[in-house]
């Protein structure tokens, strides 16, 4: 859940970590992988890949492309309410967010939010709960994301409430313009990702200690592939191994809802049909 002081706090420890064994395969010869955490440059050229693919994807889908044309024949057959109902889903990142805010500025909840967000620090000092305050966080914490559902679905009802005043011609257009931007975001991702995961994937000679660790004195941690054109050479299962690990490196769970990164292409995605699904984020080159 979205907090600004896990943020902060994550930001700071975060400069210690410089990346991640990936183990590959486990035993007395293992095989490991050292998963790179980028630098600001390397984050700013993933960026900027990512931004050139969605420019070309965006400036190809005109009105009588393929992708188009199948959007407009399948909004055809879509009435009014399922419109809508692929708008309201465009803001769903945004209205979730939004919701933990409201939850959060309701003075109601800052004690007991503060209890939740106490709990994991204090047990980790050394206070751990009793059984009975564990559930009273466990309780709380329920309580806490309910409020949040309902305050998003409220959010939701409003925008259905208002595209309910717009004219259907306005609907259709701004559904096509919403379908171009989803598919030409998923091109951002698969570019974003693909130059992430060239830049991370370096080479590990670690070797493992009695304690579950890893020494690694003998390693340089050089880059392992050949050229960014190489990660679409990767087994997919690899590749998003690769992904969750700088996943787990630079957006953890608590600080998620404040990160500066894309919206990750594995969020829902729900389009009213076949003909609108967008490109996977997989390491094929487009």
């Amino acid at each position: 859940m979205p907090d600004k002081l896990h943020a902060r706090l994550h930001r700071v420890t975060d400069l210690f970590v410089t990346g991640r064994e990936l183990v590959l395969q486990a035993g007395p010869d293992p095989v490991l992988l050292w998963i790179n955490k980028l630098n600001s440059f390397q984050r700013g050229d993933a960026q900027r890949d990512g931004a050139a693919a969605q420019a070309r994807r965006m400036a190809a889908l005109t009105e009588d492309s393929d992708e188009i044309q199948a959007a407009l024949v399948r909004l055809d057959d879509l009435d009014r309410d399922e419109v809508i109902g692929f708008l309201v889903r465009q803001y769903d990142d945004e209205d979730f967010l939004a919701a933990v805010d409201d939850v959060r500025a309701d003075e109601s909840w800052t004690e007991k939010l503060e209890i939740v967000d106490r709990a994991q620090a204090l047990e980790d000092e050394g206070s751990p709960p009793t059984d009975e305050e564990r559930q009273a966080v466990l309780t709380i914490n329920q309580d806490y994301l309910t409020a949040v559902q309902e305050a998003r679905e409220r959010r939701v009802e409003e925008r259905r409430t208002d595209y309910a005043e717009v004219p259907i011609e306005e609907l259709r257009k701004e559904y096509v313009e919403a379908y171009k931007k989803r598919i030409s975001m998923a091109t951002f991702m698969v570019e974003y990702e693909k130059t992430q995961v060239y830049y991370a994937t370096r080479d590990c000679e670690a070797k493992a200690r009695e304690d579950g660790t890893w020494d690694h004195a003998g390693c340089t941690h050089k880059p392992l592939l050949p050229g960014r054109a190489a990660v679409a050479e990767m087994p997919e299962e690899l590749f998003q191994q690769i992904r969750q690990v700088l996943a787990d490196m630079t957006m953890p769970p608590a600080t998620a809802g404040n990160s500066d990164a894309p919206v990750s292409s594995s969020a829902p995605s729900e389009q009213p049909s076949s003909a609108e699904d967008s490109p996977p984020s997989t390491p094929t080159e487009t």
